[in-house]
């Protein structure tokens, strides 16, 4: 798996067995965030995601990681 914490990337693994995942290790980028916020959503975010135990989809089509703090992903809409 790969992605941005919109400061800085990452990538590594995702083991997935039924509904049950195991992300990591993780490697990330060491690029400093330029803003406090922006450096604190960041550390929230990699934080979450080493929370995570499993997934599941909701009813919108969202993919839900969760175990800690829940993250959704949604599709972002294509460029027209």
């Amino acid at each position: 798996m790969s992605g941005s914490t919109g400061c800085n990337t990452f990538s590594g693994t995702a083991t997935i067995d039924g509904s049950s995942v195991e992300l990591g290790p993780l490697a990330t980028t060491r690029m400093a965030c330029t803003d406090e916020a922006a450096g604190a959503q960041e550390q929230a975010f990699l934080l979450a995601l080493d929370g995570v135990t499993s997934y599941t989809i909701d009813e919108e089509g969202r993919l839900v990681l969760e175990g800690g703090a829940p993250l959704v992903f949604e599709v972002a809409a294509a460029d027209g």
